[in-house]
């Protein structure tokens, strides 16, 4: 059979709790009878909270595996700031590459992939397949792939020849 718990007024709550150790209860789960919102406590702590868009999670989620239904688009989308920041799209594309494939696209008017660390530029990624890595401040490309030129650049972004090994400051090095 079924065991059917029933609230039969809206402004009720159904809590199941146990004894905290000094006289008061700790909840386990508390079903709100308001705002129908159901919360799942672990010694007295919310830790998963559904509302009327989804859910939230207070703590780490710990998963064997993750699957992200995206809809018809296929893409998650994650936007932090303004819009005219770059925002991070991991895709499964079926048919605009190759087969099938997997893309992670920071979307730009110019389509670059930019890496950063404690917001210092340390690896770009043009659309036409350039390719920068920044020294420490972050500022300038000291390793160049010009793949137009197939190029590479070590101490400039502006290789002259195939390999192009600039002088450091002291003039050693090699051209």
């Amino acid at each position: 059979g079924n065991l059917y718990i029933s609230n039969l007024s809206n402004d009720r709550n159904i809590q199941i709790s146990t004894d905290d150790g000094s006289g008061g209860q700790a909840a386990y789960l508390l079903a709100n009878g308001s705002d129908g919102s159901v919360t799942a406590y672990h010694y007295g702590n919310p830790k998963l909270a559904t509302t009327s868009t989804g859910i939230n999670v207070t703590g780490t989620v710990t998963s064997d595996g993750l699957t992200i239904e995206t809809g018809a688009t296929g893409l998650i989308t994650t936007y932090t700031g303004s819009s005219s920041l770059r925002p991070l799209k991991v895709s499964n594309y079926d048919g605009d590459f190759s087969g099938s494939a997997y893309a992670i696209n920071a979307e730009s008017a110019g389509g670059e992939l930019a890496l950063q660390t404690a917001t210092k530029d340390r690896l770009k990624v043009a659309s036409n397949g350039d390719i920068s890595f920044y020294e420490d401040t972050g500022t300038t490309a000291k390793f160049f792939w010009d793949a137009s030129a197939e190029s590479l650049g070590i101490g400039t972004s502006s290789p002259k020849t195939e390999l192009n090994l600039a002088a450091n400051n002291s003039g050693q090095g090699a051209k």
